[in-house]
C-alpha cells in the first residue's frame, strides 16, 4: 500500500522537476513500507540517506532553474529547502543512534506533509517566473 498515491495534480509541466517529485514520493513510499519490519534498520538507514540525498540533489535542482529564471524569491525558497534537509539529516543521525523505528512515524508523516505543501503550494509560486521551453 503507498503512503503517497501520485496524482496528475503533482505534475506541474517542467518534466525534470515533476521526475524529481516522482522519485521523492516513491522514496517515502519506499520508507513508509519498510517501517513496519524492525529488523530492517540497516536498510531504513540507507532509505534514509538515500531521501537525504535525494533531497539535496532536487533542490539544488530546483534553485539551478530559479536563479536562471531571476526567480524573486530564490532567498527564501532556500532556507525552506535548508530547513527541510536539516530535519532529514537529524532524523538520519538520530535513528542511526538509536535504531528506534518507532521515531521513523513522524518522520515520513513529516516528509508525506512536506512532500504535498512543496508540491502543491511552494514551487507553484515560482510557475509563473519559469520560462518554460
Amino acid at each position: 500500500m503507498s503512503y503517497i498515491i501520485w496524482k496528475d495534480d503533482y505534475n506541474f509541466g517542467l518534466e525534470e522537476i515533476d521526475i524529481q517529485h516522482y522519485q521523492w514520493a516513491n522514496l517515502i513510499n519506499d520508507l513508509y513500507a519498510l517501517h513496519t519490519e524492525p529488523k530492517n534498520a540497516d536498510r531504513l538507514l540507507d532509505l534514509i540517506g538515500k531521501i537525504c540525498t535525494h533531497l539535496e540533489l532536487h533542490f539544488n535542482a530546483e534553485e539551478n532553474l530559479l536563479q536562471k529564471n531571476k526567480y524573486p524569491y530564490l532567498k527564501l525558497q532556500k532556507l525552506e529547502h535548508e530547513k527541510i534537509i536539516s530535519r532529514a539529516y537529524r532524523c538520519k543521525n538520530e535513528f542511526d543512534a538509536y535504531r528506534n523505528v518507532g521515531d521513523l512515524t513522524d518522520f515520513f508523516k513529516f516528509e508525506r506533509d512536506y512532500f504535498i505543501d512543496h508540491t502543491q503550494n511552494l514551487d507553484r509560486k515560482y510557475l509563473p517566473f519559469i520560462n518554460k521551453m
